[in-house]
C-alpha cells in the first residue's frame, strides 16, 4: 500500500520544467492538428461552418490555458516551500498568492471551457445523421440540454469553491470549508465530463449501425465519436492521479497542471 511519503515522491517527479516541456509539445501537436484539419476541409469544401469556429476557439482556450498553468507553477512553487518549511516567509508571498489565485481561476474557466467545446463539436457532427429522425432529434436535444446544465453547474461551482469569491481571488481560500468545497466540486465536474462523454459518445452508434455506408466510413465516423471515451478515459486517470499524488483533498498543482494540459 503507497504510504502519504510515497505519494510525495510521486509528484515531485512532475517538476516545473517537465510541466512547461509537455505543454510546448501539447500545443505544438494541438496546433499541427488544426492546420491540417483546415487545411484538409479547405481543399475538399473551401467551406467555413460552425464547426470550424468551435475548432479556432476551443484551440486558442488550450493555448490560454497551457500557458496559464505555466505560469503559476513559479508562485505556487514558492508558497508551496514556505508551507513545507524550505523556506521562510518572504515579503511577496501574498502577492503570489493572490497572482495564483486569479490566474488559476481562469486557467480552470478556460480548461473545461475546452471540454464542452469539443462536447459541442461533437454534438454538431451527431445532428448531420439525426436531423431528419424526430425521434433523435429530440434525444438529441435532451443531450444538449443536459450538457448546457450540467456545464452552468461548473463554473457556478468555481464562484462557489471559495467562502468569498473576492478573498478567494486574494489568495485566501484555505479554510476546512473550502477545502471540503474544493473536493466535492472536483467531482462534481468529474462526473459531468464522464457523463455528458458516455452519452455524446453512446448515443449516434446505433443510428450508424444501420445506416447504408460504407464499412471504411460507417467505422471511421465510430472511431471519431469515439473520442468520447477517450476524454473519459483521461478524466479517470485524472482525477485519481491528481488526488492520490497529493496525498490530501487538494489537487496538486503540478499534476492538475500536466493532466489538464494533456
Amino acid at each position: 500500500m503507497a504510504t502519504n511519503n510515497d505519494r510525495q515522491d510521486i509528484s515531485v517527479l512532475i517538476t516545473d520544467k517537465s510541466v512547461k516541456i509537455i505543454m510546448g509539445i501539447s500545443i505544438l501537436l494541438g496546433t499541427i492538428f488544426v492546420v491540417c484539419r483546415f487545411y484538409i476541409r479547405y481543399t475538399r469544401q473551401r467551406l467555413w461552418g460552425c464547426d470550424d469556429s468551435i475548432c479556432i476557439i476551443a484551440w486558442g482556450c488550450f493555448v490560454g490555458a497551457s500557458i496559464g498553468y505555466a505560469s503559476i507553477l513559479a508562485p505556487m512553487s514558492r508558497i508551496a516551500a514556505v508551507g513545507r518549511g524550505d523556506a521562510p516567509v518572504y515579503a511577496t508571498m501574498q502577492d503570489d498568492a493572490a497572482y495564483f489565485s486569479r490566474v488559476f481561476f481562469a486557467t480552470v474557466l478556460l480548461f473545461w471551457s475546452i471540454l464542452w467545446l469539443v462536447k459541442v463539436y461533437l454534438l454538431i457532427q451527431v445532428k448531420k445523421f439525426v436531423d431528419r429522425l424526430r425521434t433523435y432529434m429530440i434525444i438529441w436535444w435532451v443531450i444538449v440540454g443536459y450538457t448546457a446544465l450540467v456545464f452552468v453547474g461548473c463554473i457556478i461551482g468555481l464562484f462557489l469553491e471559495c467562502h468569498s469569491f473576492s478573498d478567494g481571488l486574494r489568495g485566501n481560500c484555505a479554510t476546512e470549508r473550502d477545502v471540503y468545497a474544493i473536493h466535492v466540486i472536483q467531482w462534481w465536474a468529474f462526473s459531468a465530463d464522464m457523463s455528458t462523454d458516455a452519452a455524446i459518445a453512446l448515443f449516434p452508434i446505433p443510428i450508424l449501425m444501420k445506416m447504408k455506408l460504407s464499412r471504411r466510413r460507417k467505422w471511421g465516423t465510430i472511431a471519431v465519436f469515439s473520442v468520447g471515451f477517450l476524454s473519459a478515459i483521461a478524466s479517470i486517470v485524472r482525477i485519481m492521479i491528481i488526488m492520490s499524488a497529493s496525498g490530501k483533498k487538494e489537487p496538486n498543482i503540478p499534476w492538475q497542471a500536466t493532466w489538464g494540459i494533456i
